[in-house]
């Protein structure tokens, strides 16, 4: 099993009686992972999102907001121990005390969506690929991306 850690939230640090919890999720080093995401209602026309590169392993894209006041984003991120990217649905909101509480759901395998959202965050022609995008890690694409570079 591999676990990410978010963190804690704002709204458990701040609030009082409130426990410390790490916001942690165990992903299976093996196996296939659901490819139904369920927020993909959510999602833009693949032309009014830019995805962003948090770091070399992490790409984040927002989806579409809805009346709750709830900002939702999906997280893709690299997990080396399975070779591939993992989707994490990511949502927040402001709590009475005007922290923010964070919630995260998945992993998810990468949809077609979040296979363009993949490819144009690296700037890479995925249907120009020999295998799914998926599963090229970071530094492979960058190469890709940028073959003079390395």
């Amino acid at each position: 099993m591999v676990q990410i850690n978010f963190g804690v939230s704002s709204y458990s640090r701040h609030s009082p009686g409130v426990p410390l919890r790490e916001r942690t999720m165990n992903i299976p080093e093996e196996g296939s992972l659901s490819l139904k995401i369920p927020c993909s209602d959510r999602y833009l026309d693949v032309c009014e999102v830019n995805p962003e590169i948090w770091n070399k392993n992490e790409i984040c894209f927002k989806l579409k907001e809805d009346h709750s006041h709830h900002l939702h984003d999906i997280q893709l991120r690299w997990i080396e121990e399975r070779k591939e990217w993992a989707a994490i649905w990511h949502e927040e909101w402001s709590e009475c005390d005007f922290s923010v509480d964070e919630n995260e759901i998945g992993p998810y395998g990468l949809d077609d969506y979040c296979k363009n959202m993949l490819s144009k965050a690296y700037g890479v022609c995925k249907e120009n690929l020999l295998c799914d995008i998926s599963t090229i890690n970071p530094s492979e694409l960058e190469k890709i991306a940028f073959p003079g570079k390395n």
